[in-house]
């Protein structure tokens, strides 16, 4: 979803453009400003958008799936367009601290425009294919291993603050466990007072050639007083994962199927998925 704050429906790039860069830093919570460009036709038509998020960061509380930038917001259509082109870049962006590099593009998106309750307008991918050419996409994801244990870090502190308990260590031991497969340990060590418990929290994790997301293992273990409110926390959170399958392939983008997933972890966390219509 792309904010374009009060107005009209932008009928140059330029304005477009101008009004996308004042709204994204505020709907997307970044720190920074964006670059944006676009392109609209002489028949209103988004020729196209590229939108630069390089050097800004990101507070982790805003990617949870529930936060509200994921979310198309409530309102009254006011027309639909097709975005020939979108590109979206970050080389990289700050996510809580850990530097993340993503390049996302895709073409012929079928978008509405849609006046929020609040009167703002914003640019929302409509749940379908363009009917004159194929919607297509291609998304890159990769950050190295050592900046995402930091990241880990920093969240897991914050969240143990919060509840009275120390984090004093926290490890991030991800190993490749094959084609599209990753095996990953999360080694903590947290204290309340003068007590201290070690936590170990591990999975195995593959995608097939359906492109169905199994969990093929979990584990969980933890001792000492300290160690089990940690599990008291956890276990409620990971325990639905458990053996759990997700068909990739039936999760949709302006119409746009899943096609291809490749995933990876050593030194470097990596992510590249491509979709098509």
């Amino acid at each position: 979803m792309i904010p374009l704050g009060p107005g009209p429906v932008p009928t140059t790039g330029e304005e477009l453009a101008a009004r996308a860069r004042g709204a994204l830093g505020h709907a997307w919570h970044l720190g920074g400003t964006p670059v944006v460009d676009a392109d609209v036709s002489a028949q209103g038509e988004v020729d196209r958008i590229a939108i630069d998020i390089s050097g800004t960061s990101i507070d982790a509380a805003h990617l949870h799936p529930r936060a509200a930038a994921w979310h198309a917001p409530a309102g009254r259509r006011e027309g639909e367009t097709t975005v020939r082109s979108l590109d979206v870049r970050a080389l990289p962006v700050l996510v809580a601290g850990a530097p993340v590099t993503v390049r996302a593009d895709a073409v012929n998106v079928v978008a509405e425009w849609v006046r929020a309750e609040g009167g703002d307008l914003w640019l929302v991918p409509k749940d379908a294919a363009s009917t004159a050419e194929p919607t297509t996409g291609h998304v890159l994801v990769t950050a190295a291993v050592s900046d995402l244990e930091a990241a880990a870090r920093t969240i897991g502190a914050e969240v143990a603050r919060s509840k009275g308990v120390t984090l004093q260590e926290l490890h991030l031991r991800p190993q490749p466990a094959g084609h599209n497969a990753v095996r990953g340990e999360v080694q903590a060590k947290a204290a309340k007072g003068f007590m201290s418990s070690r936590v170990v929290v591990g999975g195995h994790v593959q995608v097939d050639d359906a492109l169905v997301l199994r969990v093929v293992e979990l584990q969980l273990d933890a001792g000492g007083i300290v160690g089990k409110v940690a599990e008291g926390l956890l276990r409620p959170r990971i325990e639905p994962w458990r053996g759990k399958s997700v068909d990739l392939s039936a999760r949709t983008f302006a119409g746009a199927r899943l096609t291809a997933l490749e995933i990876g972890a050593d030194d470097q966390f990596r992510l590249e998925a491509t979709f098509g219509s």
